[in-house]
């Protein structure tokens, strides 16, 4: 199946029960939860409301990756005199995706939902694979990150715990959304790093572990940036960072 929005969009939805409640398969396919209450849930049991508060978010996720598909296909289809009659094909996938009642049972699907997602799966540009090497690369990176948390002031640390929750949560949903969680990531890293460059140092030792957590928290960024990079055949935007912080650089200066 082609690696783009629209064929993880298919590969999402083919794996749902169209016998099962539409919340457990939600939270089963996107969380990789399987609670082993099947029924219903009730709004008004108590040990219900974890379920419907997962349920909403998992929800939630395939309707970002659903927006994201059609946001694709706005820009991106190569066909434009296919594209509206496509996407009015699919309408009754997007009712499928915002449903009414999120504890009855899953709505079925034509099959010639199907077959339009294949065809955009098709016609939509490829990202690259992800490999799991490149992925443990990661995590080996994040482990500096978690390594600190417990060395450094409380401000410094707030920061790099929701660094590392930020990536994580890219990393582990890479298979239902690829690249486009790891660019939201990217761009929620950005506001982490910010956060860095604010957190006051007072004390001349404060300042040496602010440097510290700055350059172990670039040179993850960076990397990830890189990976993200390579998904999506683009070059790495870091890699003019510093010509964006710091001025022109020796080589493009004169």
């Amino acid at each position: 199946m082609e690696l783009n929005s629209a064929g993880k969009l298919l590969r999402c939805i083919k794996y749902f029960n169209p016998t099962a409640i539409y919340s457990v398969e939600v939270m089963r396919v996107l969380r990789g939860l399987d609670p082993q209450k099947k029924g219903p849930l009730n709004r008004k049991s108590v040990e219900d409301v974890d379920r419907i508060r997962d349920a909403c978010i998992a929800i939630r996720e395939l309707q970002v990756m659903y927006e994201e598909f059609i946001i694709d296909m706005q820009e991106n289809y190569p066909i434009a005199q296919q594209r509206q009659s496509i996407l009015i094909g699919l309408e009754s996938l997007r009712k499928w995706v915002y449903p009414a009642h999120i504890d009855s049972q899953v709505p079925q699907l034509d099959g010639s939902v199907f077959a339009l997602l294949d065809v955009c799966a098709k016609g939509l540009p490829v990202e690259n694979e992800i490999s799991k090497t490149e992925f443990d690369d990661l995590r080996v990176s994040l482990q500096s990150l978690r390594e600190l948390t417990g060395t450094v002031k409380p401000a410094l640390r707030k920061v790099l715990l929701e660094l590392i929750r930020i990536s994580e949560d890219a990393i582990s949903k890479y298979e239902t959304r690829g690249a486009s969680g790891m660019k939201k990531a990217l761009k929620e890293m950005w506001g982490e790093m910010a956060e860095i460059w604010r957190v006051e140092t007072p004390e001349p030792q404060d300042e040496a572990e602010k440097a510290t957590v700055c350059q172990t928290v670039w040179a993850f960024v960076l990397k990830f940036d890189a990976v993200y990079a390579r998904a999506v055949k683009y070059r790495a935007l870091l890699e003019y960072v510093p010509l964006l912080l710091n001025g022109p650089s020796q080589d493009s200066a004169g």
